[in-house]
């Protein structure tokens, strides 16, 4: 039992450090720990610091004092610090001091008590949302239930050729079994879905509910990381962002996932600076997407078309060596192949002209942007639907509009 002045130390019927190892690694189903101490040295007193606890919280030196203080035989730790605690235990040794060290690692060591605070931890809280442990075997996978069916949440890293170093990218799929995805599920209609201007992966998760909607109507979601990059190719600096999304990306979620291949069930949809990548990229790259849909969208174009220095666009946002860096020379911006409107000149002359979605609230300061754009690409003979409300530049307004099935007719 634990001592009222040191609770972290347990003692335990006297065993031998390899067999306490070996009964450690049975119980927790590990497959391999870290020891540090003679395998038949006796063990009766038990110091257990978990997660970052045998870092010291702060006190580097406190693990070692906790040893002496506490005389104990073994430390069942989570986190170490080679140079002080090993050192330390080697040093014991050295000296003839029945010492040992058993390292679990972070998760292995804290996740006990995770999963006992999955047991009250609803009750808590009346019940508001799911509670549920997950191993620390699957934790590249966070599952969520809703109602029937199960949703799965992926947080991936995947190396980009076209940007030369590992991008994050999340990516929802609406997986049927709560505990084990079954291979015969999909392949998935897909949408990839983009952030705005200083976001990341992560924002549609936490700002809207389409992990939800992806369970709702049985799509895949691919969530990647554009940086302020509005998903241009940087073609100076060797940064692709629109072969990233537009091409690269897909080839590589429907490698790695179960994905529709066909163009008819792909999509794209983006907010603000998302929503010109969207329809530069769908447009783009149009033998891939079929449908996109563009929230608030930054459509700047018309803002920044032969800016110069020192000048500032109305949104205030960025100066000219920010947009000069993105787009180039600006003097040839406008009808040039980083103006979204001449790649869909080019669909719409090809015959794949996705069709379209724009939504913008009146309250935005993009309002007339939004406006203007939606004019050029009816000119064009673009199938466009239009939605315009009241609403401001906020994920209250983005996640009303993606909730619409109908905005890219996923419905159907």
């Amino acid at each position: 039992m634990p001592g009222q002045k040191a609770p972290w130390l347990y003692e335990i019927p006297q065993t031998t450090l390899v067999d306490l190892a070996a009964d450690l690694k049975r119980k927790l189903d590990m497959t391999t720990l870290q020891t540090i101490g003679d395998p038949e040295m006796p063990v009766n007193k038990v110091l257990i610091l978990v997660g970052g606890g045998s870092l010291g919280l702060g006190v580097e030196e406190m693990p070692m004092q906790a040893m002496e203080q506490t005389h104990a035989d073994v430390m069942l730790c989570g986190d170490v610090t080679e140079w002080t605690t090993c050192a330390y235990i080697r040093d014991a040794m050295q000296l003839g001091q029945n010492k040992a060290m058993i390292k679990l690692g972070h998760e292995r060591s804290e996740e006990a008590g995770m999963e006992y605070m999955a047991t009250w931890l609803p009750d808590l809280i009346d019940h508001c949302c799911p509670v549920i442990f997950i191993d620390a075997k699957k934790n590249r996978l966070f599952i969520c239930k809703r109602g029937w069916t199960g949703m799965a949440i992926f947080h991936a890293e995947f190396f980009s050729k076209c940007l030369m170093r590992l991008v994050d990218v999340d990516i929802c799929l609406p997986i049927e079994d709560l505990v084990e995805p079954q291979p015969q599920e999909g392949p998935f209609p897909t949408l990839y879905l983009l952030h705005g201007y200083t976001g990341r992966s992560a924002d549609w998760l936490h700002g809207s509910c389409i992990a939800e909607l992806s369970r709702q109507y049985g799509i895949a979601v691919v969530m990647p990381s554009g940086e302020n990059s509005f998903y241009e190719d940087d073609t100076e600096a060797g940064f692709l962002y629109s072969t990233f999304v537009g091409q690269e990306l897909v080839e590589l979620t429907r490698a790695a996932f179960p994905l529709c291949r066909d163009r008819e069930h792909t999509w794209m949809a983006g907010l603000s600076m998302g929503g010109f990548g969207t329809l530069l990229n769908a447009c783009k790259f149009s033998e891939t997407f079929s449908a996109a849909a563009c929230f608030s969208s930054a459509f700047i174009i018309q803002d920044i078309a032969g800016m110069k220095p020192g000048a500032v666009i109305p949104s205030g946002v960025g100066n000219y060596g920010y947009y000069r860096r993105v787009f180039g020379d600006l003097d040839a911006l406008a009808g040039g192949p980083r103006d979204p409107l001449y790649w869909a000149q080019k669909a719409k002359q090809t015959g794949t002209l996705p069709r379209l979605y724009l939504a913008c609230g009146t309250e935005d300061s993009l309002f007339p942007n939004n406006t203007v754009m939606r004019k050029e690409l009816e000119g064009l003979g673009a199938d466009v639907t239009w939605f315009q409300g009241p609403g401001a530049h906020s994920w209250q307004f983005w996640d009303q509009e993606i909730k619409k099935g109908s905005a890219l007719d996923v419905e159907r």
